[in-house]
């Protein structure tokens, strides 16, 4: 939209431009306010199903949001406890596992795809993560006990277990020790090579422990310890199966802080050792692969910010990503570059439509200062880019909403689904992009909004890119 505007008492003509609305079509499926942290999203290709983990702040009540996604609607909202990490669907046999923190420890429940009905409860210990082998029909939980350390509460015992679950029951099958000092981090399943890759944290010497197990027996295959820096954090591993490669990322940032560095490892998914170690000076955010293309893709961007999350109950500080945006576009075989991106804001998680050679690259809202020394997301919404695989090209945008994270794709479909966080922003502001100086010359236009920042609520955005 072009407006012009001819300054009172002068000849000069200021033309300003306004940025031209997102070109994709989008569609919000709320989710309420009793949702707060809502960290993953999982679809179900053959129930037509999205199962979205939330939790109310301040409490001990959580939901398992199901959706549908033929006609993207909300379905139910199971109850469970609070759940946490991502859940693991089983297309084959119509369940998914959650992990959630109940009253007597952690368990993980196995719900029915298609209705939501618990199916089964079994206890896991203090922590889990699930992954799915469905050449075992073997459901594999990571999880660690708990011991007092001085001057802090709980910590790891010094060693890591591994519950085998039937997939087909939920039932616990057996149990097997992960030499090495390391608490719970994430565990993935690599069918092809029968193998388990676990990243564990060692909080007593700023390690990281990458491991390597057979899953047919829990047999160590190899274990390397990384360095992981005080404010570090991991994030999950992809596997490129048809190469044999696993990639690992580690980002050294401390919370708030200003940009540090990330190291990415390229594992030999068989015996687990290091093909290759790069250093890269900004964050990453996300992991994907297409195994047919070989090629691997990582988000990256340039700093973090505290958010400040209002729910009932109260505040919760959660870390987003800030500055501008990358895409690293990585040789799956040997990890070296072959291009970079840019994205004009910060890129978090990304998805990739394998059927359609497609990358969904999630990227938030500009952070501004919030309350107690937090931030918050401005008025302006989070976006989707939607990027050809070949050379990158930006095929369009879609506006999400506030404080996108985790996002999937179903490539039956074509659509991707974001989660948007919400919290705290800033009211709507029509004549935002009118520069400052201009706006405070023309009387017919309001001036800013100020405080109270306003509650924006947990949604799910469905990006319905088939027509770009």
């Amino acid at each position: 939209m072009l407006a012009l505007s001819l300054l009172a008492g002068g000849s000069a003509l200021i033309v300003a431009l306004r940025p031209a609305a997102a070109t994709i079509a989008t569609y919000t499926i709320p989710l309420g306010q009793r949702s707060d942290l809502t960290p993953s999203i999982v679809l179900d290709a053959h129930s037509r199903r999205a199962f979205v983990p939330t939790w109310v702040i301040g409490s001990a009540v959580g939901y398992i949001s199901m959706l549908e996604t033929t006609h993207n609607t909300l379905l139910r909202a199971v109850p469970v406890s609070i759940p946490f990490g991502t859940p693991a669907v089983d297309e084959r046999r119509g369940h998914v596992f959650v992990p959630v923190n109940a009253a007597n420890g952690t368990v993980v429940e196995m719900l029915d795809t298609r209705n939501g009905r618990l199916l089964h409860t079994t206890s896991v210990g203090f922590d889990a993560g699930p992954a799915i082998d469905n050449r075992s029909s073997h459901v594999f939980v990571l999880q660690s006990g708990a011991y007092a350390c001085p001057g802090a509460p709980m910590c790891s015992n010094g060693t890591g277990n591994v519950s085998v679950l039937d997939a087909v029951t939920g039932r616990s099958l057996r149990h097997f020790t992960i030499p090495g000092q390391g608490d719970s981090g994430k565990i993935m399943a690599d069918e092809p090579q029968g193998r388990l890759i676990l990243i564990r944290r060692n909080p007593l010497n700023n390690t990281a422990m990458i491991d390597t197990l057979d899953t047919t027996n829990g047999r160590l295959v190899r274990q390397i310890a990384v360095p992981l820096p005080g404010g570090s954090y991991w994030r999950s591993p992809v596997v490129d199966a048809p190469v044999n490669r696993v990639f690992v990322a580690i980002d050294n940032v401390a919370n708030g802080g200003p940009l540090n560095t990330s190291d990415l490892y390229v594992l030999d998914a068989r015996s687990g050792t290091v093909v290759r170690h790069l250093t890269i000076r900004r964050i990453l955010g996300d992991m994907a692969v297409d195994e047919r293309l070989g090629h691997v893709y990582a988000t990256s961007y340039g700093a973090t910010a505290l958010l400040a999350i209002q729910r009932p109950g109260g505040f919760m500080a959660m870390e987003a990503p800030a500055g501008a945006g990358e895409v690293r576009v990585l040789d799956a075989r040997t990890g070296a570059l072959l291009q970079t991106i840019p994205i004009k804001s910060a890129a978090a998680n990304i998805a990739v439509d394998r059927r359609r050679e497609r990358l969904f690259v999630v990227s938030a809202g500009l952070v501004v200062a919030g309350p107690a020394g937090l931030a918050g997301i401005d008025a302006a919404p989070g976006t989707v880019s939607v990027l050809d695989e070949h050379g990158g090209r930006l095929l369009g945008t879609a506006t999400v909403g506030v404080n996108p994270g985790a996002i999937a794709v179903d490539e039956r479909t074509g659509r991707a689904y974001v989660v948007d966080n919400g919290g705290l922003v800033r009211p709507a502001d029509d004549w935002k992009w009118v520069p400052g100086g201009v706006r405070r010359l023309l009387p017919f236009v309001p001036p800013p909004p100020g405080r109270p920042m306003v509650n924006a609520p947990v949604s799910v955005t469905v990006v319905d890119a088939t027509r770009v």
